[in-house]
């Protein structure tokens, strides 16, 4: 078991290829890794993306920055959208059915998420998050809630989700406009949670803490893992996404535990969730192999956890959120 790990950890820790006997080949994928989601403006890349209607490009040398279009196939003319002189860098450029989506960051922490219509150019969204994680597979993008991160006290981490497949005003709270309006997305962990202005903080008690460098997805952008600290325990939040429903269920994890398996010493007192993989067995049987670790840190602990081994805490409703959730 732990020869397998370390071929699919190989390549997502940067340590190298290690070769995978035969009898083990899995099929899976990896995530993008979310630790490269920082204020680089020096590394920053050409953007193209394309496809049967349109072209679309950012050029990073160009600022403030803007999203040039031309039409392949589509009716129309050319045309420039210019984008907020607040991003600092654009890192993803996406084209999903008839949208269009920017993925920027403001600075070290906050992303911005721009949604712009294909045809027209009219940008229809605009908000705020952390570690935005895009799946243009399913049209799904998942993150953590935005809140004032040098200037409120009682922050707690919110997971949220922001569907590209529905009206942009399905995705914010009724009464609530779109495009740059706060608060955004559905939300889906803690359970208990809304989604209305400043319920991520002034709290008191125990707080959930997202102990991971971002969200990763399957392959199909239908699942997607993270790991969330609680009142001392930690937990892999496993969230499954299927039509209007998202089933959330949680893992505990023990650093100690692991420790123990891999014989690893000393052992961190706890786990950052570098990087997580998909991966279907030989069996038909469905896991996900986690990594912890830190660049800075040479102990890198992993684990695989059956999809079957999760307990189930709750199925949420997408499509008639409770937006003002439950009291703590």
């Amino acid at each position: 078991m732990r020869s397998s790990i370390k071929c699919i950890l190989a390549t997502a820790m940067g340590f190298g290829v290690v070769s995978c006997p035969a009898s083990q080949a899995q099929v899976g994928s990896v995530s993008r890794d979310s630790n490269s989601r920082m204020l680089e403006p020096g590394s920053a890349k050409f953007l193209s993306v394309a496809d049967a209607d349109i072209k679309a490009e950012i050029n990073p040398a160009v600022y403030p920055y803007v999203l040039k279009v031309e039409p392949v196939s589509l009716a129309g003319e050319p045309y420039r959208v210019p984008l907020s002189e607040n991003l600092g860098q654009v890192d993803e450029l996406d084209i999903w059915k008839d949208k269009i989506v920017v993925r920027g960051m403001l600075n070290n922490a906050l992303a911005d998420i721009i949604v712009i219509d294909k045809k027209t150019g009219s940008q229809q969204d605009e908000f705020w998050a952390y570690w935005p994680s895009v799946s243009i597979k399913s049209g799904l993008i998942i993150f953590t809630k935005e809140y004032p991160i040098h200037f409120a006290d009682g922050t707690e981490d919110h997971y949220m989700l922001y569907r590209l497949d529905k009206p942009i005003e399905s995705n914010h709270a009724p009464g609530s406009a779109p495009l740059k309006a706060l608060p955004a997305g559905i939300p889906i962990y803690p359970v208990g949670t809304g989604n209305v202005n400043f319920d991520n903080i002034a709290l008191r008690g125990p707080l959930h803490e997202q102990s991971a460098a971002g969200f990763f997805w399957n392959d199909s952008g239908t699942q997607a893992v993270t790991l969330d600290s609680f009142n001392g325990r930690q937990l892999l939040v496993l969230m499954q996404f299927q039509g209007d429903g998202a089933k959330v269920s949680t893992f505990d994890v023990n650093a100690q535990s692991i420790c123990s398996e891999m014989s690893v010493q000393p052992c961190p007192t706890s786990l950052y969730l570098h990087s997580a993989s998909f991966v279907t067995g030989v069996d038909g049987i469905t896991s996900i192999v986690v990594t912890f670790g830190r660049p800075q840190d040479q102990r890198v602990l992993s684990k695989r956890v059956s999809i079957d081994s999760f307990t189930l805490e709750a199925i949420r409703d997408l499509a008639h959120p409770a937006w003002s959730g439950t009291s703590k």
